[in-house]
């Protein structure tokens, strides 16, 4: 494999007589299939070449190989080279070990000591709830449980979690405390999660009390806002933003034309592979919060910009996921954040600046266009995958000529 990568035979010599070297081809290969090229190659290889010759002036075998000592040669090598050539290092080394820990070549690093063990276990055992019964997605199952684990540490510190020294009071206090340090929205999600706890912990027979009813509610006033959203021309002006000659336009046109004709949540878009599209069908299998599927038609529109992304721009790859990265590696896109940046993106390019620039943007956008050509609250609902009609009703507020017919006439003296 090196012979393909490298024109001068002295440094596939060296590369093969080092420590890593019998390991060295194979995850050569495993970055091939990953998607770095010849040139990418050389660079990520760099790094493993000279931690080769580190291992071996230091007398460290790979056994010996743990964190901290990847640590103290990554700040080494930070000392010793110029900036250019530190790009990826942390990268490539982290790929490289996970690789030798999956041929358990070196020992699998120790798994962190908790805080507090006794708030780890019952958090650890919330998340699992979450997971298994309640059907979460993971960002939301770590930010619920790291809200709990904040909440219960705030109350036991490293002293033993004991559920008969969560009352009212202790509950109030730390909501109050929250709040002096956090925005609204901050502390109704916070809340919100709170509530879900202590039901948790009811239903577990931890507590007896449900102190969850205790809680009051916090403000808000969601329904004096209007939905932000673009008119036809803007969409027009947004798609237009794509450079559907590259791949990555080709793949980015066909995120936005999900976002603004079904609607999707950026979730919903993360989550979608090659399996949810029944081309004889002209559906599409989308999972949505708390594992509710819907099937949606597959508009000819999007269907051609997702083949022509798939014949022509997806990258080669193992990954099921529709959408991928466009470099290396090669694997589906991250998180929600990597669509919402791709529209924030793309309004700048249009020239756009709505007062909401993420990827929720189009689907209100997707529901005021569907609301406009004669749907009921009900089918934009389902459209959308609301669980309630009162999460719908915020779009009465644009509705203006049917909100015309409800008004009364204004008394004439």
């Amino acid at each position: 494999m090196l012979e393909k990568i490298y024109s001068y035979k002295r440094i596939v010599q060296e590369l093969h007589q080092g420590v890593l070297g019998k390991y060295i081809d194979d995850f050569a290969l495993y970055l091939q299939e990953l998607g770095y090229f010849k040139n990418q190659l050389r660079a990520r290889l760099t790094v493993i070449r000279s931690m080769s010759k580190w291992l071996t002036k230091n007398k460290i075998s790979l056994f010996d190989l743990s964190d901290e000592r990847l640590s103290h040669f990554i700040k080494i090598r930070k000392r010793e080279t110029k900036r250019f050539l530190q790009r990826g290092n942390g990268k490539t080394l982290s790929y490289f070990v996970d690789y030798l820990r999956s041929k358990n070549v070196i020992p699998q690093s120790a798994p962190a000591i908790p805080a507090n063990e006794s708030i780890e276990k019952i958090t650890q055992a919330y998340a699992k709830y979450l997971a298994e019964d309640k059907g979460l997605c993971v960002s939301t199952i770590k930010r619920n449980k790291k809200c709990i684990f904040d909440f219960l540490y705030n109350q036991f510190g490293k002293n033993k979690f004991n559920s008969k020294k969560l009352t009212q009071n202790v509950i109030m206090i730390y909501i109050k405390n929250f709040k002096d340090c956090h925005n609204l929205k901050s502390l109704q999600v916070m809340v919100s999660i709170l509530r879900s706890f202590l039901r948790y912990l009811v239903m577990m027979g931890e507590i007896k009390v449900q102190l969850a009813n205790c809680i009051p509610a916090m403000p808000s006033w969601r329904a004096v806002t209007f939905p932000v959203f673009l008119v036809k021309s803007e969409t027009k002006k947004l798609l237009r933003s794509c450079d559907r000659r590259t791949l990555k336009g080709r793949r980015n046109y066909a995120i936005l034309l999900l976002l603004m004709r079904l609607g999707l949540r950026a979730s919903e878009v993360i989550s979608l592979t090659l399996d949810n599209i029944n081309w004889d069908l002209g559906e599409l299998d989308i999972s949505g919060k708390g594992r509710k599927h819907r099937m949606l038609p597959l508009p000819n529109e999007v269907g051609n910009a997702i083949v022509s992304y798939i014949r022509y721009g997806r990258p080669k790859c193992l990954d099921r996921k529709i959408f991928i990265r466009s470099r290396a590696p090669h694997r589906g896109l991250n998180n929600s954040s990597s669509i919402s940046t791709i529209v924030r993106r793309a309004l700048i390019v249009a020239g756009l600046k709505p007062q909401q620039m993420g990827a929720h943007l189009l689907r209100y956008t997707a529901a005021m266009e569907t609301l406009s050509h004669g749907a009921t609250l009900f089918e934009i609902g389902e459209l959308l995958g609301h669980c309630s009609i009162d999460t719908t009703a915020i779009y009465t507020k644009i509705d203006v000529v049917g909100l015309r017919e409800l008004a009364r006439p204004w008394p004439i003296k």
